[in-house]
């Protein structure tokens, strides 16, 4: 069975790969969340088709709050970019949704899944689902947002740019990184 977690920034990475919702409000409140260390470490994904990669650091910056840091590399290995977020969770309906905060207060928001402790899967709720069926959208609060979430957290549209990641030095990562490494060549 697969377990829902917050797997707070690690959706960070869809922000390079796709156009998720962004949000002056966040989609729950950050008191009600809990930091949970299986965030804790560094993770991977890797793009075998454009030979990208990007990593993610996790710490725990509080009780509720992670601290994440993504760093994407170009396909010659060189860094094109890193960012610093801060990330809680908001269950809804079963479901872990990371309400991600950047540097201007912006919320973007992914779902993550623990495919067992060594893989995440992370999916952000998409900007072009969400202006098709959410009235006021740009000036959406927390209740309506929350609302909206819930009435379509299981419609496959609502998330989009699924990305798989890694947890770095187990036997899952050395086997996608070696897999990434012969693709890449």
């Amino acid at each position: 069975m697969k377990k829902y977690f917050s797997l707070l920034l690690l959706a960070l990475c869809v922000i390079f790969y796709g156009c998720p919702y962004e949000s002056a409000a966040p989609l729950g409140d950050k008191t009600a969340s809990k930091y949970n260390k299986q965030l804790d470490g560094i993770w991977w994904h890797f793009n075998n088709e454009d030979g990208t990669k990007m990593q993610l650091v996790v710490e725990k910056a509080d009780k509720q709050t992670a601290s994440v840091k993504s760093k994407m590399y170009a396909a010659d290995g060189t860094q094109d970019d890193s960012q610093l977020f801060r990330a809680y969770n908001t269950t809804v309906n079963g479901v872990e949704i990371m309400n991600v905060e950047n540097r201007e207060s912006k919320f973007i928001f992914y779902m993550v899944q623990a495919e067992g402790k060594d893989e995440m899967v992370i999916a952000a709720i998409g900007e072009d689902f969400v202006k098709a069926n959410l009235a006021d959208y740009k000036n959406a609060s927390s209740a309506q947002l929350l609302k909206f979430v819930q009435d379509n957290i299981s419609n496959a549209k609502l998330f989009e740019q699924e990305m798989h990641f890694f947890k770095k030095d187990s036997k899952l990562y050395e086997a996608k990184r070696k897999e990434f490494r012969a693709a890449n060549k």
